[in-house]
């Protein structure tokens, strides 16, 4: 405020010294007035009156560019109010083609290097701590605003999308290659005959295999000498026998179907080998996974599922960001580390630094025109008073000087010319 105050005085102080010399000229003419028969005092009169004359020159033609001189409307004075326009249009030109020409500002543009400037600058500034709270309080702000249903819906409909689009017989085709090419079969067949011992060595199943057992010997129709046999070895073996017999064969077959290259067990792979590459060419299997793929979302409830995944993980994003390891540990190193991957890459700089010039020489080249018109809308905006009252401010200490030094030079010339027709005419 108080540099505003002394730049509007300075002005008006040096109009002062302006009005001060015309006066002293003045003065200076009117004492000498009684000593113009002396030789000194008409050298110094005509020293004071060729000054009062310059100086009151310059202060018409000063005053005339702003003004009529004492409110007299001679032709030619208040130059600036009676050709407002054209000045106006000077001054936008000067601005637009001169002063900020678009050829200029590309030019400043082109020696810039703008992305490199700014790296260097974000690399300094992530070190600070207003940098941590700034970047700690965005993620937050994103992190709350996650739309975490929109989000879900947007996931959920491009997993259905993908899900309509799936060729069954492709999915069918790439799990059983994928299978077979990695041997998944025998750690399935091991895991079953897993499941088949634990099954087979219970006391209950030795009771259902008896029971079975029983069941189709009683079944079977025999006369004569083979029905006495049959009755003979059902009162021999009981059911507990029978089943316990069974139980042992079973189990030891379910052994041998453990060990490596044995013939039950290769037979048997070979046997899931075959029935699963017949899988590729079911027609019936392709058509329920293609059914199962487009109804598996809705069973899943997948929409809902996946934005209460959703809400969770921001929760506990929100959590380690205020009071856990999150920012300190990984979001700022991660910016850090990425400012200097991208410092490091020369390649992507120089298209980063050809793209933003592009874009603000793009820009400047589209509202180029609105600088004059902002200057014009501002120059507009002023009445006459005001726009010389704002001139004079800036450029009127100059101008006055060209007083003062009308004055000075006037009497400086006068002493000379005096001295010369006093040389002559002597």
């Amino acid at each position: 405020m108080q540099e505003l105050q002394s730049r509007e005085k300075k002005p008006k102080e040096t109009k002062h010294i302006a009005t001060v010399s015309l006066g002293v000229m003045g003065a200076g003419f009117l004492a000498t007035l009684p000593f113009a028969p002396h030789t000194a005092g008409a050298f110094l009169q005509s020293g004071f009156e060729a000054g009062l004359v310059g100086g009151l020159a310059d202060w018409f033609a000063v005053t005339a560019l702003f003004r009529h001189p004492l409110g007299i409307k001679i032709p030619h004075t208040a130059l600036l109010p009676n050709n407002r326009a054209q000045m106006t249009k000077a001054v936008v030109s000067a601005v637009e083609d001169n002063l900020l020409g678009k050829e200029s500002i590309a030019l400043r543009i082109g020696q810039m290097r703008l992305v490199e400037t700014m790296l260097v600058k974000a690399e300094e500034a992530l070190r600070s701590e207003g940098a941590r709270e700034a970047v700690r309080s965005a993620c937050r702000f994103a992190l709350e605003r996650l739309p975490a249903e929109q989000i879900a819906a947007f996931a959920s409909q491009q997993i259905r999308q993908a899900a309509g689009k799936m060729d069954p017989a492709a999915a069918v085709g790439l799990a059983v290659d994928q299978v077979l090419s990695h041997g998944y079969e025998e750690p399935a067949i091991d895991f079953l005959i897993d499941r088949a011992e634990r099954w087979a060595v219970r006391a209950e199943t030795r009771r259902l295999l008896g029971e079975i057992a029983e069941g189709v010997i009683q079944g079977i129709e025999m006369n004569g000498l083979m029905a006495f046999a049959k009755n003979a070895l059902l009162g021999f073996m009981s059911g507990d026998k029978l089943g316990g017999m069974l139980q042992h064969a079973l189990l030891d077959n379910l052994a041998a179907l453990r060990l490596p290259g044995h013939r039950n067990r290769v037979g048997l792979l070979d046997i899931v080998r075959r029935e699963m590459a017949g899988l590729k060419d079911n027609e019936r299997l392709h058509e329920a996974v293609g059914n199962l793929a487009r109804q598996l979302p809705d069973r899943l409830r997948l929409e809902e599922r996946l934005t209460a995944m959703i809400e969770s993980w921001r929760d506990r994003l929100l959590e380690q960001l205020q009071e856990g390891p999150l920012l300190d540990e990984t979001v700022m190193p991660l910016l850090e580390e990425g400012v200097r991957r991208l410092r490091g890459d020369e390649n992507t700089v120089r298209k980063l630094e050809e793209w933003l010039k592009a874009q603000i020489t793009e820009f400047v080249e589209r509202n180029h025109s609105k600088i004059g018109a902002l200057v014009r809308e501002n120059i507009d905006k002023m009445d006459n008073a005001t726009l010389i009252e704002f001139i004079e401010n800036k450029v009127g200490k100059d101008l006055q000087w060209i007083r003062v030094n009308g004055a000075v030079c006037g009497f400086i010339i006068g002493l000379a010319l005096e001295g010369v027709r006093m040389l002559f005419g002597q």
